[in-house]
């Protein structure tokens, strides 16, 4: 698991100094992890917030399995389903919950109908808005909002960044209005917030899946500075 955190926090510096943002490698620091795991207690996976096995209210199963969270919905491609924490799940967090965060996870997956997969961002916990940094399967990627509108894309495109077989790494990077879509080290999409009037600006940060499919998502960071 260290080498994967060293790759992510490679990743994260190789994608500043491309995007030009002007902060310093030793600025980020990381303020929440969650490795998964087959042998983690479910009550203390992402602090608690994910309710494991079969659910009344919703398609999607989660498990843990392959060394990872595995979600699955065979049955609705109508549905979305979506996880998250806050500062307040972590003290070094809480104590920076002011400042710029940045969000990274491994994912990998099987795409059925209707699919998405990846981080939700800028959660915010009384109404349940957030922004979403998808994948959406071979090599689609896709920014969601959910909103007073309902779920919605408001960009989607393709990459050859993304790996259609195989592990991705995602990382959702802000830089002032900008929230900056990476993949794999590349960058594939950039939202401008300026542009969407009165959008998400919570603070929460998690995973998201969306129409049918079986993904397998590790090693979720969250980074301030």
């Amino acid at each position: 698991m260290a080498s994967m955190r060293l790759l992510r926090g490679a990743s994260l510096v190789l994608v500043l100094a491309a995007l030009s943002v002007a902060v310093a490698q030793s600025e980020w620091r990381s303020v929440f992890s969650e490795q998964f795991g087959d042998d983690k207690h479910p009550l203390y996976v992402m602090a608690g917030v994910i309710p494991f096995g079969q659910q009344q209210d919703t398609p999607f199963v989660a498990s843990l399995a392959q060394g990872g969270l595995v979600v699955e919905n065979g049955a609705d491609s109508s549905v979305i389903r979506y996880y998250f924490v806050e500062p307040r799940h972590a003290g070094a967090w809480n104590d920076a919950a002011h400042l710029p965060t940045a969000v990274s996870v491994l994912l990998s997956g099987q795409y059925g109908e209707f699919p998405g997969a990846g981080i939700v961002y800028r959660v915010e916990p009384t109404n349940q808005r957030f922004y979403a940094f998808v994948l959406t399967g071979g090599q689609g990627y896709g920014i969601y909002v959910l909103d007073q509108q309902g779920y919605r894309a408001l960009s989607t495109g393709e990459s050859a960044a993304v790996q259609s077989a195989g592990v991705n790494e995602l990382i959702v990077l802000p830089d002032g209005d900008f929230i900056h879509m990476v993949v794999n080290g590349e960058l594939v999409g950039t939202l401008d917030t300026a542009a969407q009037p009165g959008g998400p600006t919570g603070y929460g940060a998690g995973i998201l899946v969306a129409g049918t499919g079986s993904w397998l998502f590790d090693d979720f960071e969250v980074f301030v500075r």
